[in-house]
Formats: C-alpha cells, structure tokens, sequence
C-alpha cells in the first residue's frame, strides 16, 4: 500500500518568517564543530537532517529544544525506525548551531539539492532488431532445463533465450570469451542465454522484496506482473516522471528482461521531475526510513501471527543516484548505512558517472574496504572494458567493488507521456544500469541462501569471490583491478 509521509514544504520567505528561538538543555556538552554549519546568516532558513545519538531521547523532546514539533509545518520528515533516528527541518542558524552543541545530536547536515545522473539513451542495436514491445520480446523467449547428467542432486539449472546481453553476461559459464571480440552488440560470443538455478521454485528471487528508490516505478507495465507495487514517495505524484526508475526496476526483476524475476519490486520515489533540484538528500534519507521500517515489519517473529506472508527472505536497496557530499556529511551517510546494514538490509549502488574515483563521491564510497558493507558497482560495455559514453562514463577505483553491464541495456519504460516515443522498452547506458544487475543477482542468492540473506557483509564477500576476475585496466597512469559481476555459473565449469 502506498503512503506518502512527506509533510507541508513550507514557502521559505526568509521576511514572512519569525526566527526560531532557542532553547537548549542543560547542562550542554559541546560536540566538535564540523557536525554544524557555522556558515549560515541568521535570517536564512535552510533544511537540515539531524541524527540523534543511540541514547538520546525522542525526536519529539528534541524538536521541542527549539520550540518545534513533529507536526510544525518547518519539519517535513521524521525518522524513528531501528537503525537510526532523527528529523528533517526547515531551520535558522541559532537553531542549528544549537542542535550542534546537544550531546543528544550526533549529526546535524544540511540536506543538498541535487540533479539526478542520468546517462543519455543508447539506440537499440543487435539481435533484438528494434524492439519497441515488451511483449514482442516475450513471445520470442524460450525458456528450458540444461541436462543434470549424473549429478541429479544439484539444483536444477534453467536457460532463457532471447534476452537482453546483460542477462547472459552475469551468468556466463566463460566470461573470458567475451572480453576477446570488439565492442558490437552483434558479436557472435554471445548467444543472448540467461543462465539461472532452479531450487523448487524458489530461485530468481522469490519472496526477496527490492526496493528502487528512484524517480519511482509505472507498476502496471507488464514487466512487473503484479510483483510491483510503490511504497512511498516524497511528492504528492507516484508517477514515474522520468523513465528513470521503471527501467532501473526492469533490470532488477522484470520478467524476461529482468535478473530476479520472481522477487517484489517496491519503488520508493525520491526524483522528481529532471532539473537541479530533483531530488534533495533529506527525502532520501525519509526513504532509507520507510526501509527499515518496513524491512523490521516483514522480517518480525510475528508476521505469521499477523497473516503476513511467511516466506520472505530479505531486503535489498538499490540506489542508481550519486553526487559529491561534504566530509562530514559523508561520515553521516556512512553511519546510517552501516547500521542499516546492520539490520540486515542489503545495498546496491552505483559508481557513479563522472569517469573519476568513485572514492571521492557519495554513497558510492562506501564500497571497497569500507565497513558500511554495502556493495558499489561500476559499468562494463559489451566486450568487458570500462564503460564510456558519448558524454559520460564509469567512475572506477578501490571503492567499486565489481562491474556489471551498463551499456545499451534494454528494460521497462513508462508509456506516453513520460517519454517521447511509443512502446515499453528503451536502452540506457551508465552505472544505474549497472547496480539493479548486481541488486537482481543479491535477490536471486538471497532466496536460495538464507545465511546471506540474514547477512548483508557475507553476502559482499560471496558476491566478489564468485565475481570473474578480469586483466587490470589503467586509468590516469593508474592500474585498477576489475571484478566482473557474476551469479554463480563461472564456478561450475562441469555443465
């Protein structure tokens, strides 16, 4: 069901406006300064994420330090799940620097307006012709059991042919002849198989629920079945206004075009429509709460007892979105993922366009080493080289830690009028596509392996060992090594 838990955005007339006073606890222990901004003039209101500390006490006796309440129509989100809890609120300096100081904020970060990184749509080439119909591509799949030979106790392996380059280049047995042959869609290693494990019906992700938190999801393109559904948005519109999100959901788990096919979609809009400001950081850290909200709900000992389905098997997050954070911003989001994370929610997320280290951009910095445990994915095209666009490419670096494809990928798409021409499927290039390749895969070993759904850092460490180690690139006089994304098939050379 959906629900939308954004509150009144408030005209921010800095004359019409009365400065908020103050009040603050006592006594006060200070905290270091970065976590303010002590850059703000006094008569400029500007919204702010605050994070309270573990120990602190309700969002509400806070809000009220500075004579707010949840309810103030200067507040336009309240977190209160599991992992972290805190607020978003239209704020004067005195009150910001105020919160800096409480021992019960443990950070308090203006929340960025930012644009999307979209890539520009790639023409659709090769051995799907030009396709325009989802169901034109469906009535040419076929889908069949590979022999078991002697072996009958191994999980069933199922081939779909017909399909999308990605879908066969994650679940190829020898990655390593693609990387051989020039960059065309018409190349003669692929035969456009996806290759999956069968395990009684539980595989391509069953009772897995991904979360797209995106420009949204059309849930009734036939991609989606009745597996799709939006669950929150910070507009008064679920509409997807881009595209953007529908495709992202697509590669994820659309039927035929799509890695898990079985698991839930839920779109968690946080995009509006394209411009400079189309999404702000506040909103999607709202949608991270409505996660694990949700997430703490499904996954309850008492879900059974509430008639709630009995058979899911985990959460996974895809975020196709990006942009440069300050330091100690930063350090903001790598705490919330990390203890989301720690509630056993998995992420995806992509590199990042920019063609530079991903190490320098915001949350795909969290990849790598990094103890967050989320998983970052940068873009190959077709041969198996860094993907680069006509404008855009990659990002890359110790913080990716593998590739998937990225270049012409062909998904859902919303009808008219939320695009220029006809039909339900589209290409798109860069890392957005990538990441849902790798978040269909997490679904997929999810529902087979409930140890790796349980946990989100064992399942970042099966997904690089089974990864398809490639020859390192350079980049800048730099030398980078490459682990493609792979779901399992690259292992088992004796089918």
């Amino acid at each position: 069901m959906f629900t939308n838990l954004r509150k009144a955005d408030p005209t921010l007339s800095v004359l019409s406006i009365t400065l908020l006073s103050l009040t603050l606890p006592s006594p006060i222990t200070a905290v270091p300064a970065k976590y303010y901004d002590r850059r703000l003039s006094l008569d400029d209101l500007h919204e702010h994420i605050v994070i309270l500390a573990a120990d602190a006490p309700n969002v509400n006796d806070i809000l009220s330090r500075i004579d707010l309440n949840q309810d103030h129509e200067h507040v336009t989100y309240v977190y209160n799940n599991s992992a972290f809890r805190g607020f978003s609120a239209h704020m004067n300096a005195s009150a910001v620097q105020g919160l800096g100081l409480m021992a019960d904020t443990l950070y308090v970060e203006k929340s960025i307006s930012s644009a999307a990184d979209h890539a520009p749509d790639e023409g659709i080439q090769g051995h799907l012709g030009s396709p325009t119909s989802f169901a034109q591509v469906k009535a040419g799949v076929r889908e069949s059991a590979l022999p078991q030979g002697n072996n009958s106790s191994r999980p069933i392996l199922m081939q779909r042919r017909g399909v999308p380059w990605g879908l066969e280049r994650i679940s190829s047995f020898h990655p390593e002849t693609f990387d051989r042959h020039e960059d065309s869609i018409d190349d003669r290693a692929f035969n456009f198989t996806y290759t999956y494990t069968d395990r009684d019906g539980v595989s391509l992700g069953r009772g897995v629920d991904i979360y797209i938190v995106d420009s949204g999801i059309y849930t009734k393109h036939p991609a989606f079945g009745n597996r799709a559904t939006m669950g929150w948005s910070c507009y008064p519109s679920i509409e997807d206004e881009t595209g953007h999100g529908t495709h992202v959901a697509g590669i994820a788990a659309g039927d035929v075009v799509g890695v898990a096919s079985r698991a839930n979609i839920i779109g968690v809009k946080v995009f509006s429509k394209p411009g400079p400001d189309e999404y702000k950081t506040g909103c999607v850290m709202a949608g991270i709460d409505y996660i694990v909200r949700q997430h703490d709900a499904r996954s309850g000992d008492d879900r059974e007892a509430k008639g709630e389905d009995s058979k899911f098997a985990g959460s996974v997050v895809n975020l196709s979105l990006g942009g440069y954070e300050p330091p100690a911003a930063v350090e903001m989001w790598h705490t919330v993922l990390r203890m989301a994370v720690d509630r056993g929610i998995h992420f995806a997320i992509s590199a990042g366009n920019e063609v530079k280290d991903a190490c320098e951009m915001s949350p795909s910095q969290f990849g790598g080493i990094s103890d967050a445990g989320t998983i970052t994915v940068g873009a190959i095209n077709i041969s198996g080289r860094l993907w680069k666009g006509a404008v855009k490419g990659s990002n890359y670096g110790p913080c990716v830690d593998v590739y998937a494809p990225g270049q012409n990928i062909i998904s859902a798409y919303p009808p008219p009028p939320f695009r220029n021409s006809t039909g339900d499927l589209l290409p798109l290039g860069g890392t957005s596509m990538a990441a849902p390749h790798l978040a269909g895969v997490m679904a997929c070993l999810m529902a087979d392996d409930p140890q790796l759904a349980k946990h989100p850092r064992l399942q970042k460490k099966r997904i690089v060992e089974m990864a398809f180690k490639t020859a390192k690139f350079a980049v800048m006089a730099h030398s980078y090594s490459m682990e493609q994304l792979n779901n399992g098939m690259a292992e088992d050379q004796g089918v």
